[in-house]
């Protein structure tokens, strides 16, 4: 995530006009600095997180008024900030990205139980709504990463271990004999040789879904997965191997094409906002939803439209909102 993009995406939360996905991504990165104490070794990380964020309030309040902070507030929550100004903005988003990516790297640290490779040898990857992400990875291997995503890697990649912290992401692994790849998401580990693979698990899934392309997998040890098997693993650890017709069903997100399948209006609005950046709405008396369909080139107009007249409702824009309403 670039300065820019980082700009944006503090402004949007500072003014109160995040996606539930984006504030989450603000939100977590810092919350979850607070809680439990510290390692030893952990103390330098956690000691210059609260320098660069005692900074950036320095940088933010400047003697404006609003600037000043309760006694013992430390490592106050983004949404404290007094409001932006075109003086300071860039320079709080500087610091705001340095902040941003010691919490993740620190975040890593303490979720994996592990400080054994020194934070800025931890590379951390993140989408915001709207963005999708190729790299490759220091074996060759290729990720797409779809929106609202978080991955983690050890930049040495000796081990290559990925983390899935939340999010999508397609697979492409250069094949090593000596060297199992593994994806670690939600305590669920796929380790493979040489294959392709799709692994969705945001936070807001019930299930972590694991489809192979090509190739074969093996997830915890206890299910292998041959080309075209999906494996939906629910939070109680129960595991489900099903078939999928067709593959372009299982990257359609790659190309920002989206595919439903029994889909609730819950789900719909989700994959929406996060491919577009567009907030649906359902205000109409329709509640209960099992939507099919796949739209592969078609702008956001048509799909909400074709959705519509699918399912006999009508639609309007409000705001940069999208809202569902009843037909008249």
């Amino acid at each position: 995530m670039q300065i820019d993009e980082l700009a944006a995406l503090l402004k949007r939360y500072h003014e109160d006009r995040c996606t539930p996905e984006e504030r989450k991504i603000v939100e977590e990165w810092y919350e979850s600095l607070s809680g439990s104490e510290p390692a030893p070794e952990e103390k330098e990380v956690e000691s210059s997180l609260e320098k660069v964020w005692a900074r950036l309030r320095e940088t933010t309040a400047g003697g404006a008024p609003g600037g000043e902070m309760e006694a013992g507030s430390e490592a106050a929550p983004v949404r404290r900030l007094v409001p932006f100004n075109r003086r300071t903005t860039r320079r709080v988003m500087e610091i705001a990205a340095a902040v941003l990516l010691l919490a993740g790297v620190y975040t890593l640290a303490k979720r994996t139980g592990t400080t054994k490779e020194a934070p800025e040898d931890t590379v951390l990857i993140a989408t915001v709504p709207g963005e999708v992400k190729q790299l490759t990875l220091p074996d060759g291997s290729r990720v797409t990463v779809n929106a609202s995503s978080r991955l983690a890697y050890a930049k040495s990649f000796k081990t290559r271990q990925v983390r899935l912290m939340t999010g999508e992401a397609f697979f492409e692994v250069t094949k090593d004999q000596n060297r199992p790849f593994t994806v670690e998401t939600k305590g669920i580990n796929t380790r493979v040789l040489g294959t392709s693979f799709n692994i969705r698990s945001y936070d807001r899934d019930t299930a972590t879904v694991i489809a192979l392309v090509t190739g074969k997998v093996s997830v915890d040890e206890t299910t292998t997965l041959d080309p075209g098997d999906e494996l939906t693993v629910n939070k109680s650890g129960n595991k489900l191997k099903t078939r999928f017709d067709d593959e372009k069903n299982i990257t359609a997100w790659e190309q920002k094409a989206m595919y439903f399948r029994d889909a609730s209006f819950e789900d719909i609005a989700f994959d929406i906002a996060n491919t577009y950046n567009v907030t649906l709405v359902n205000a109409s008396s329709k509640k209960h939803w099992s939507y099919t369909g796949f739209f592969e080139h078609e702008s956001i107009w048509e799909i909400v439209r074709t959705i519509c007249i699918t399912e006999h409702l009508d639609f309007r824009s409000d705001q940069g909102r999208i809202i569902l309403i009843n037909k008249n």
